[in-house]
């Protein structure tokens, strides 16, 4: 193999492992959260927090939302909040949603936040704080 071909074949290497690194970098912060057999919102990173750190912040802000017998699908908003934008419920902070949440899911954060309040609004009313999965907090 003359020293052209070679330098082709590395580049080409290395052009498919920084693909395939990408590709599994991507997965390795992505995490399903759910509740009472039900998926909410599926989080996904590089984020300020690490997945499962924001994971556990969204069961201990649910366990208060849920405690609330009154909830109701009207209760769940979307603001912004400097850059980012965020889920409340109620006048209770719930979710942060970041750029990279909306970037992995190829959408902007208004939209992705959106899409995320319509989900939680039909779904948090019908649980309750034991619904959660065991080991949440």
């Amino acid at each position: 193999m003359n020293r052209k071909n070679t330098l082709t074949a590395l580049a080409a290497l290395a052009m498919m492992t920084g693909i395939l690194g990408a590709a599994s970098a991507k997965e390795a912060y992505r995490k399903t959260v759910g509740m009472g057999g039900t998926e909410l919102i599926t989080l996904r990173g590089p984020s300020q927090e690490s997945v499962e750190q924001r994971e556990q912040l969204l069961f201990t802000r649910l366990n208060w939302i849920l405690a609330d017998p009154t909830l109701q699908a009207a209760d769940v908003r979307v603001r912004r909040v400097n850059k980012d934008v965020a889920i409340y419920v109620k006048e209770r902070l719930l979710l942060t949603v970041t750029t990279q949440d909306a970037a992995y899911n190829q959408t902007t954060p208004e939209k992705q936040a959106n899409a995320w309040r319509d989900r939680l609004a039909q779904t948090l009313p019908t649980l309750k704080a034991s619904d959660r999965p065991p080991g949440a907090q």
